[in-house]
């Protein structure tokens, strides 16, 4: 891949992360509202901010390193939604384990690439 390709491919990334931090500020006021069990926090930001970030999924190509911004993307947003700061230095399986949630977003965007293609 030319440098010039590789620069938009990743911009491209960078935008649809920010794109989807843009999406979870403006509706924080719903998903860090002490009132909602956190069950309908989880499905609400899987429903509304997931989408989002998934768009155009199918066409990405999987590297490490898009791998871990996604990763570092997903455990933001639950840290932000249980309301925990950096400063109480939980792990991210810590976090996971506070949710009851799995790892599934590398599995989800695979599992569209192979729809798109058609196996």
């Amino acid at each position: 891949m030319d440098l010039m390709r590789r620069y938009r491919y990743n911009t491209i990334k960078q935008n649809v992360i920010a794109f989807y931090k843009d999406t979870f500020t403006r509706m924080k006021s719903v998903l860090t509202n002490r009132t909602m069990r956190l069950r309908t926090k989880i499905n609400n930001m899987k429903a509304y901010i997931w989408s989002i970030l998934l768009l155009g999924c199918e066409c990405w190509m999987l590297t490490k390193d898009l791998e871990r911004r996604l990763e570092a993307a997903k455990m933001w947003y639950i840290r932000r939604i249980m309301r925990i700061s950096w400063t109480e230095k939980k792990s991210n399986e810590e976090m996971m384990e506070m949710v009851e949630y799995k790892r599934s977003l590398h599995k989800t965007t695979r599992k569209r690439q192979l729809q798109f293609f058609g196996t």
